[in-house]
């Protein structure tokens, strides 16, 4: 052990600062990853968001406490993702952060031999949103523990707030203000992201709930006409989706002529239901997506209506016109 004299100042203040930065470092490490820290408060929203949205939804849709719901967890994150990346400025770095810790949370749902896919009746699913928290606070704690664990790892994450690349304002974040343990000692998240976090949830909890109420409909016939452009007026609150194809078809006469395929796709159902899905300053699902079973929703099957149809019955199509 080396004697006082040998300790001198120097020593003394280098140690000093070696620790006092050691110190802030963890501090930044506790603002970010802690119970109170920044990604604590983001993931609890997840869930008040959550619940809040299969409540409102279900009661929108008249759906039964007792109707099960097959969720796919990467499809639930899939949509949050996508909404919360729209927000404008901070939204792909708050879905960046986001992801991150989603993609930690399957990881721990895989090692505890959990599914990724579920199913829980509505009143079941508030527990269900429960679990998927917790594995999203165990994320964080994870990245907690390989950042604190690490001293080069904690040295670059320090630095890199120090330095404006990692930044609570970049993500629309007011920090905590230090001490206490009221409200405003919690970080304070964007309005955006909250507003977002319903939106992505409630088209998750739609996805799952229609078809257990409402069965749209997909009617398709030829016809000798010239396309016309796609009739679409939410802004009408007219939700009714029509488009035609160009194409070419061959007659009963055996002779090729030019026409196009009708498609009119219908949303049968309560009106306040699709003002909801559909108002432009709603959720604004897109209709093809919608109808045409694409981003996770069901598939609908069309029906050829033949009473349109007249005397092109019978005709066979050969090709879409370039």
């Amino acid at each position: 052990m080396p004697s006082a004299e040998a300790f001198d100042r120097a020593s003394f203040n280098h140690v000093k600062e070696y620790l006092g930065k050691q110190a802030t470092y963890f501090e930044y490490a506790e603002d970010w990853f802690g119970p109170d820290g920044l990604l604590t408060a983001m993931n609890m929203q997840v869930l008040i968001a959550g619940i809040d949205a299969l409540n409102s939804t279900a009661e929108l849709m008249e759906i039964k406490h007792e109707s099960v719901l097959d969720m796919i967890l990467d499809a639930i994150f899939g949509d949050i993702l996508a909404i919360v990346g729209a927000i404008p400025v901070v939204g792909p770095a708050i879905s960046a952060v986001l992801h991150i810790g989603m993609s930690t949370a399957k990881i721990i749902i895989k090692a505890n031999d959990h599914s990724l896919s579920f199913k829980a009746s509505v009143a079941e699913m508030e527990e269900a949103l429960t679990d998927i928290l917790q594995s999203m606070t165990d994320a964080t704690a994870k990245q907690y523990a390989d950042v604190t664990g690490n001293y080069g790892k904690l040295e670059a994450f320090a630095t890199n707030v120090i330095n404006g690349t990692i930044s609570a304002q970049g993500l629309g974040v007011r920090m905590a203000v230090n001490g206490g343990s009221d409200a405003a000692s919690l970080p304070k998240l964007p309005a955006g992201y909250i507003t977002a976090l319903g939106k992505g949830w409630e088209i998750a909890f739609f996805k799952r709930m229609y078809s257990l109420k409402f069965k749209p409909s997909v009617d398709m016939w030829i016809a000798d006409d010239s396309p016309r452009p796609i009739q679409w007026s939410p802004a009408d609150k007219n939700y009714t989706y029509d488009f035609t194809m160009p194409a070419t078809f061959l007659a009963d006469d055996k002779k090729a002529f030019k026409g196009v395929i009708w498609g009119r796709c219908t949303p049968n159902g309560s009106q306040e239901v699709h003002n909801r899905l559909f108002g432009a300053d709603q959720l604004a699902v897109d209709p093809v997506s919608f109808f045409f079973g694409v981003d996770g929703w069901d598939y609908i099957m069309p029906i050829l209506d033949r009473k349109r149809m007249s005397i092109y019955a019978n005709a066979a199509y050969i090709a879409s016109m370039p």
